[in-house]
């Protein structure tokens, strides 16, 4: 795995997490791929790439109104090969276990992939290619929770319907999921906040099974549906927290990720869903608290701990960001970046960090 720049402290708007590229062709054949992000920036990839660019990353990708980074990867040169038999590849594997495996059992066609020259010249073998990134754009979606935590209200600003969507509440090994129908502009869902939630091991097979339904739904193979699930299960099954999840329309999809291949494939389907984290009302109150708090130095650690205790994992750094306005005062805006560090570090790290400021 290539990485241009690490995103454990980078907070953006949004954040493109496992899209994968997978290739079927009767005959052996070569092709150039491309993949451009206007609005963000690709931060990692597998296998090497040929070319990536801009040649440097932003220094900050927290401003609101960031101008596009154009960022971009390409792979040349990529041998599609039917002939190889899968139970005879022998494919890259750290001896890690990591979510990402379970995308190559979707069984697609092998890829080999040479990059280099001379000295530096390598071959790959795989059977996709991977990428992730973050960037600042708009999704279709837009959810919002009511003020006394009642219901939800989702609001389809793209030009297309959603078909379905997925709403998830999990919480501390248990979950909840209801399916929603199509939304053209905007629905409703009650929600009782706690209310209804069963072990985890009792709901992930009924949502695994509504999530792969909705992919193929969507144009994607069975087995590629069922790959893509399996990737996401630690996050989106095990994360506390409310989400909704949904597919997004293709052009949509091509419009933020550019896709080039050249020859041109006879058929290019490009399913991506989309996760909208909540963060409901209750929770911002105690998030702005603990960012009041940590404006005063005697109180910093008071201020990491409650904003632990909200329970929103790795999504708690950008929630803590996305509740401060950017006309906030200058001092609030800083106290909310230091806090939103302060979380991510290991707490006897945290300690140090806090009382420095």
């Amino acid at each position: 795995m290539k990485s241009t720049f690490a995103k454990r402290f980078r907070v953006a708007q949004q954040r493109m997490e496992t899209p994968v590229l997978y290739f079927y062709s009767p005959n052996p054949l070569e092709v150039d791929v491309e993949v451009r992000f206007p609005q963000g920036t690709v931060t990692e990839w597998f296998p090497r790439v040929s070319f990536a660019g801009p040649a440097r990353a932003p220094k900050v990708f927290n401003v609101p109104g960031l101008k596009h980074t154009d960022s971009f990867i390409r792979w040349d040169n990529v041998m599609i090969r039917p002939d190889l038999k899968h139970d005879e590849l022998k494919l890259q594997h750290d001896g890690k276990k990591s979510h990402y495996y379970p995308a190559r059992e979707a069984k697609a066609n092998p890829l080999t992939i040479t990059t280099g020259k001379d000295a530096k010249k390598l071959t790959e073998t795989e059977t996709l290619l991977f990428y992730r990134g973050i960037g600042n754009f708009d999704s279709p979606l837009k959810v919002t929770i009511r003020s006394d935590e009642s219901r939800v209200r989702l609001q389809n600003t793209g030009l297309k319907p959603i078909s379905r969507l997925v709403f998830l509440e999990v919480r501390d090994g248990r979950a909840r999921f209801q399916t929603i129908g199509g939304v053209k502009k905007t629905a409703e869902v009650k929600w009782e906040r706690g209310k209804g939630l069963r072990p985890m091991e009792q709901v992930s097979q009924e949502l695994a099974t509504e999530l792969i339904s909705i992919l193929v739904s969507e144009g994607l193979y069975e087995a590629e549906a069922k790959a893509m699930v399996n990737t996401w299960r630690d996050s989106w099954f095990e994360e506390n927290g409310v989400r909704v999840l949904y597919p997004l329309a293709q052009d949509w999809t091509d419009g933020v990720l550019p896709l080039n291949l050249t020859p041109r494939p006879q058929e290019l389907v490009r399913v991506m869903i989309g996760r909208a984290e909540l963060i409901p009302p209750s929770t911002q109150r105690n998030l702005a608290a603990a960012i009041k708090q940590y404006g005063d130095q005697s109180t910093r650690a008071e201020a990491v701990k409650l904003a632990r205790a909200q329970g929103l994992g790795r999504f708690l750094a950008p929630a803590i960001q996305s509740i401060v306005p950017s006309n906030a005062p200058k001092e609030v805006r800083l106290a909310a970046q230091r806090l939103a560090i302060s979380t991510r570090l290991p707490q006897n790290v945290g300690k140090l960090v806090t009382s420095k400021h």
